[in-house]
């Protein structure tokens, strides 16, 4: 049985193999006929203009890497600002506080109480807890305590916008229910 299917097997091998080298020889040639008619053309690169060397004088210009431009920059027109009376004037005439120096980030409200029929609410800060009353002033932003209420308290602070220009902005510190 294995005997005359091995001749017919091996035909279709021959045929197919005869078909398939016929092919890959016109491929070739066609192939070989368009390399010998294709010329190639590159555009040559774009000469680069030659470098010329800056030379820095420190003496004659000012220094761009030097901070204490932007130090004096900014507190010059915190002067200004002061002078004219604007928002900011009151806030840098007074003496700062003690947690103005703290993130208004880094501080919770963790209660509030009646002293002397004034609200006054109870700031954590780390470890150590601080008596706010209306008017105290809190945060690194000028914040100022407007409001004072079951739910927190609520802060007007001075913010500088994109521009540069101060801005008034309301800020809420929430107080914090600790859960059991």
């Amino acid at each position: 049985m294995i005997w005359p299917i091995t001749p017919v097997l091996i035909f279709c091998l021959c045929a197919v193999s005869a078909c398939s080298f016929s092919e890959d020889d016109e491929t070739t040639s066609w192939i070989d006929k368009q390399t010998r008619h294709t010329t190639l053309t590159v555009a040559p690169s774009p000469v680069s203009p030659e470098f010329q060397a800056q030379h820095y004088t420190p003496l004659s210009e000012l220094d761009p890497f030097d901070d204490q431009r932007l130090v004096l920059a900014n507190k010059k027109e915190w002067q200004l600002s002061a002078a004219q009376g604007g928002l900011l004037g009151s806030e840098m005439r007074r003496k700062k506080e003690s947690l103005e120096e703290f993130p208004l980030e880094s501080m919770t409200m963790v209660g509030r109480m009646t002293s002397e029929s004034q609200q006054v609410a109870l700031v954590k800060v780390d470890t150590v807890l601080y008596q706010v009353r209306m008017g105290s002033h809190l945060g690194q932003n000028f914040g100022r305590v407007v409001d004072i209420n079951d739910h927190g308290l609520s802060l007007r602070e001075l913010v500088q916008d994109t521009l540069g220009k101060w801005t008034e902005r309301k800020s809420i510190l929430t107080l914090q229910e600790r859960i059991k």
